[in-house]
């Protein structure tokens, strides 16, 4: 009787070790699809519901985040993207210069220039230092004033350096040059 006992757990915990799965790593998994570039709306969901899982899982994790909020972009509803980063934003303490910047960003790309520039300043109430931040305020401003419907109007460099000269401190060490922001009649994208 004892011996029956003895392979009775035995084979309980044999089925026991087989049952136990290793978890999904939902990062991974959606990064998978995002790392393909699709525009497939099943494949899509699928890396959104992925990131939403890890989300629940792991609330203040960036990275994943700016995948959903990637992801969003990529299904052409930004609006969710913009929806999920106020969300955060209203819900989390940490971060919140990221945050910003990704909700501005946003907007950016959605050409609401004067919300992208307001998030950009609430960005820098967390790091009035940030020299990125202010690149990307100077950057909305020139499309706000100069791009109309994706038509540049003219301007020139005294207008980009009166735009930089206004958004930096006076006593900002190490403003940029009008060069940072224009290549020939071009500007140059905000994330360089």
């Amino acid at each position: 009787m004892m011996k029956l006992f003895n392979y009775s757990i035995i084979i309980f915990l044999i089925l026991l070790s087989g049952c136990t799965q290793k978890p999904i790593d939902y990062l991974a998994e959606g990064r998978k699809i995002l790392k393909t570039n699709t525009t497939d709306k099943n494949e899509l969901n699928k890396a959104a519901e992925y990131f939403k899982a890890e989300l629940k899982r792991n609330p203040n994790s960036l990275e994943t985040l700016a995948n959903l909020s990637n992801t969003y972009d990529r299904m052409n509803e930004r609006d969710s993207s913009i929806l999920l980063i106020t969300e955060k934003i209203q819900t989390h303490k940490d971060a919140l210069e990221n945050l910003y910047i990704f909700r501005g960003m946003e907007h950016f790309v959605m050409s609401d220039y004067d919300r992208s520039i307001q998030d950009f300043k609430s960005a820098l109430n967390f790091n009035p230092g940030n020299k990125r931040i202010y690149k990307m305020i100077v950057t909305s401003r020139i499309f706000q004033k100069y791009n109309h419907n994706g038509s540049w109007l003219n301007f020139g460099k005294k207008d980009v350096t009166n735009i930089i000269d206004k958004v930096y401190p006076k006593d900002f060490v190490n403003k940029p040059s009008v060069d940072e922001f224009i290549i020939g009649n071009k500007i140059n994208s905000m994330t360089e």
